[in-house]
């Protein structure tokens, strides 16, 4: 996800409230982020491990992955593969899904684009600035690197410029069966879709030509759009009523643009004859348009051949929001330079319903859901019209140049968003009637996102404490019951001080230097359990009146045999000793633990310092089912007790998998 550049807290209260952002800038004074606050009453984590509270969705462990720039650089367009070193490193990490598009970028994505041989795909046009971009890495490529790692993808379709019926192919392409003989319909733009059969035909020729044996993706999580609440997204309507249901609205004075190029530059005129410009969202209601050139009002026509060539007229074609102006001998040629603007009523286009129904036409299995949550789109869709799961994008904002203030805003942040999500869960139960059990709930982005003219230390957004906010809003997923968890961002382009969008797992190929989230998400994807279990932290020294130091989540494997406990000391400097007291579970006399530290709260891994935050592995012996714990200070530990009654062996959850969790589990 990417903003536009300036001070990110300009954004209104609203904007950030509908995108489940949040900034905290007032911190108590009195408080420290450094030392934490003790009761006098001995610390505890009680574990009740035969009462189980769910299962554990194995589709958190997750990140976004965006197909510009060959898919952040991980495919190899000579040799058409991941990069070796890529799949090495992904398979390191053990993560389970990865979201494409991307977030923005599928505003403008039109998935056609990118498939079929890659010197026949046509450029499309950037989410992020309306600039051209190359197809390289598109849906087949996507799923070759995913399969190869052993994960899986959620898709985002383009609403804000695309249509009900080609999001419905984008499912055939993936999921269908060449057999099967379904239309999918004419679109809004006059656009005939074929049929289910015909895509998956196209699917298994593209696969042949990877070197791969045909099949169907069987992807399952389709979203419907990206932040199209908000103002950076290119999209027909940022209204939740329009989204929900289809309708028109209006565009007052945009830039007209070219079809490869949506930048402001291109809608002024080349002095050229017979240009032709576009509005962004057709169709259009017919009658509705008017065009201006540097200003002034021009007249539509019916046709050019009549027109006289000093006459400021131009051609409207309503159904693709194509304008053209004459030839200088019928028509006017618009002056070199003079920028060429329209207003119109876009539309009538599709909402999320006629989405639901086409795309589950194609296949019924698939979940389809909204990035809409406001109670607006929940009153639209009542208990009648169906969703599957609704999109919270958990972004928190941080922007002091005080370290103490910066890491309490940071680590405030997983409370907050836990907060939200209950919010939303509350709004579904309202709104959706007897439905609302099967809404599921996605974080398909998440992260810190630091004002770059406002950040304590250089790369805090990827430091330490940074590892320790991931951790917390992995355990606030787990305990919220949420199915998918995309973090932002996996590899790509990253700024100086990691800043809006730019915290990544892996440094940019071919460096791929595994930062502190990677190996937080390691810790989860491949050594916790996934039946979450009852766990409760008492007595904890406290940051804050509100903000434990010392936070825990607890799991289980499905026959018993194996319990999990996650703990996260977020104290800068004080290690933090509590009892664990385990019921329902006798454990063997050895336990594995994973720890994962740095030197100091700031460090960070980066070239020449490859390692300053890594995770070392240890053994414990144990005495009974209550033994002290000492957590070291600024630390995520995860201890695998194994049962008495069955045979310890040192786990992994994948056996192909190297021991990654080690310093030298991520080869340098």
């Amino acid at each position: 996800m990417t903003r536009h550049p300036g001070p990110l807290m300009i954004f209104f209260c609203a904007t950030l409230l509908a995108a489940g952002l949040t900034a905290v800038a007032l911190v108590p004074a009195s408080l420290s982020a450094n030392r934490a606050t003790t009761s006098g009453t001995a610390t505890q984590i009680s574990i009740a491990a035969q009462q189980r509270l769910g299962d554990i969705s194995p589709l958190l462990y997750g990140f976004n992955h965006r197909f510009q720039q060959n898919g952040g650089n991980v495919w190899d367009t000579q040799n058409q593969q991941v990069y070796p070193e890529v799949l090495d490193r992904s398979q390191q990490i053990g993560f389970t899904i990865a979201r494409f598009p991307g977030g923005t970028v599928s505003s403008t994505y039109h998935w056609t684009d990118g498939i079929g041989p890659p010197e026949t795909r046509p450029p499309g046009i950037s989410g992020h600035n309306g600039a051209p971009v190359t197809n390289e890495y598109g849906l087949d490529e996507q799923m070759l690197y995913m399969e190869e790692t052993g994960a899986t993808t959620n898709i985002v379709v383009n609403f804000g410029t695309g249509t009900a019926q080609e999001a419905a192919a984008f499912v055939a392409y993936a999921n269908g069966s060449i057999t099967d003989s379904t239309p999918i319909g004419v679109d809004e733009l006059g656009v005939d879709w074929g049929t289910v059969g015909g895509w998956a035909a196209k699917r298994e020729e593209n696969q042949q030509r990877l070197g791969k044996v045909p099949h169907p993706y069987n992807i399952r999580y389709w979203e419907v759009g990206n932040e199209l609440y908000g103002d950076w997204e290119y999209t027909w309507t940022h209204d939740p009523i329009p989204y929900a249901l289809g309708g028109t609205a209006w565009h007052t004075n945009e830039p007209l643009v070219l079809p490869d190029d949506w930048r402001d530059r291109v809608s002024r005129s080349t002095g050229q004859s017979d240009q032709v410009f576009f509005v962004r969202y057709p169709p259009v209601v017919t009658g509705t348009q008017t065009v201006t050139v540097s200003g002034t009002l021009w007249q539509a026509v019916p046709d050019l051949a009549g027109a006289g060539p000093n006459d400021t007229v131009y051609t409207f074609d309503p159904l693709h929001g194509a304008v053209r102006f004459g030839d200088g001998v019928h028509g006017r040629v618009p002056p070199l330079g003079a920028a060429i603007w329209a207003s119109y009523e876009s539309g009538p286009h599709d909402g999320f319903t006629d989405y639901y129904a086409a795309m589950k036409r194609v296949d019924r299995d698939i979940k389809i859901g909204s990035c809409f949550t406001s109670p607006a789109f929940l009153q639209a869709m009542g208990s009648e019209r169906p969703y599957d799961f609704l999109i919270a994008h958990l972004y928190h904002m941080i922007g002091s140049n005080d370290l103490a203030t910066a890491r309490l805003i940071m680590l405030a942040g997983p409370g907050l968003k836990q907060q939200h999500l209950q919010d939303l869960r509350q709004g579904i139960q309202q709104y959706a009637g007897g439905r609302a059990d099967q809404v599921e709930l996605l974080v398909t982005e998440y992260n810190v996102v630091l004002n770059t003219t406002h950040t304590p230390t250089p790369r805090y957004g990827m430091s330490l404490d940074q590892g320790l906010f991931i951790a917390n809003m992995l355990r606030v997923m787990i305990e919220e019951g949420v199915t998918v968890g995309n973090m932002h961002a996996l590899i790509g382009p990253e700024a100086a001080n990691g800043g809006w969008g730019n915290t990544i797992a892996l440094s940019p190929y071919p460096e791929l230097i595994p930062r502190t989230e990677a190996y937080v998400l390691q810790l989860f994807s491949q050594h916790f359990e996934s039946q979450r279990v009852q766990s409760e932290v008492s007595a904890a020294p406290m940051l804050t009146d509100t903000l434990p130091a010392l936070t825990a989540v607890a799991s289980t494997d499905n026959a018993g045999t194996r319990l999990t406990l996650l703990a996260i000391n977020q104290s800068a400097t004080d290690p933090i000793t509590a009892t664990l007291a385990i019921s329902g579970f006798v454990p063997a006399p050895t336990a594995q633990v994973w720890t994962l530290n740095g030197p100091a709260i700031t460090s960070y891994n980066a070239a020449g310092h490859p390692t300053d935050v890594h995770t070392v592995t240890s053994t414990l012996e144990i005495s009974g089912t209550t033994l002290p714990y000492t957590f070291p200070a600024h630390s995520v530990t995860l201890i695998a007790l194994q049962h008495a009654a069955t045979t310890f062996e040192y786990y992994l959850p994948l056996v192909e998998r190297v021991d990654c969790c080690s310093r030298e589990g991520f080869e340098q």
